[in-house]
């Protein structure tokens, strides 16, 4: 939610419980509970690119030709709590901007950030990525030639995931006490702002590698394959596998 964007007590509209939760599918959603003690519930829903508070399209970072004014839905919601309902008003879970989007690590973990519930940015070296967005999933996309930091959002975003060596160079993309994830040892930040920075590489988790694979196994899990090798040519793959600046993984067949 954009700083500016404010919450209904800075307004005085009205009292209200920041609140957290778990979706039947697993999709983790926050928002505001607006309670008038009655026993009538309304469910407010949004399109996007909205959020609970509405659009900041009023805001030159956010104007668009087909937007080019606040919406603003705390007026709605008062009108329907001076009525006797009780408002849920919420979102699809936090803001991640996850790097390397076009490579295998990094379209993972927009396909998993996606199924959590998250509104993931993907960023890669491309100008565009139709496999971020339209296989993976991405709600949007961002060039690293386009410095990620102030293109990706005003305000900044609760987590990143670089699967790059971006590192220091992006922390500054991370809302105060957010989270920075590397996969990259030489690629590690300092922290700042109450971040919390954290660097995970391989490890055994053969539960994890269970649903991963059944989920690859559903068509629920995209994989990205650069180039394939029959067996025999193990050496070749290996070689162009450390030559790097490949999409994807190398996977060696055996007819």
């Amino acid at each position: 939610m954009h700083s500016r964007c404010t919450a209904p007590c800075e307004q005085e509209f009205f009292a209200y419980e920041d609140v957290r939760f778990q979706a039947t599918d697993g999709t983790i959603l926050e928002g505001w509970f607006i309670p008038p003690d009655s026993d009538k519930l309304l469910i407010a829903n949004h399109p996007m690119p909205c959020n609970r508070y509405g659009y900041p399209g009023h805001l030159p970072e956010y104007a668009n030709p087909s937007v080019d004014f606040e919406v603003n839905f705390l007026p709605d919601y008062k009108n329907l709590h001076d009525v006797g309902y009780n408002v849920l008003a919420y979102d699809p879970g936090r803001t991640v901007l996850i790097t390397g989007a076009e490579g295998a690590v990094g379209g993972y973990a927009v396909q998993l950030a996606k199924r959590r519930g998250a509104v993931v940015i993907a960023s890669g070296r491309g100008a565009e990525s139709e496999f971020a967005t339209k296989v993976a999933g991405a709600d949007a996309y961002v060039s690293t030639a386009q410095a990620p930091v102030e293109a990706v959002r005003a305000e900044g975003v609760d987590a990143v995931l670089d699967a790059t060596t971006l590192g220091q160079s992006l922390i500054g993309a991370v809302k105060d006490d957010g989270t920075f994830v590397t996969a990259r040892s030489d690629a590690v930040p300092r922290a700042e702002r109450g971040i919390r920075v954290r660097l995970t590489q391989v490890a055994a988790d053969a539960a994890m590698l269970t649903t991963l694979s059944d989920l690859a196994a559903a068509g629920e899990l995209a994989l990205r394959v650069a180039a394939t090798y029959p067996l025999e040519e193990a050496a070749k793959a290996y070689e162009r596998l450390a030559a790097g600046g490949l999409w994807g993984r190398v996977v060696l067949t055996m007819d």
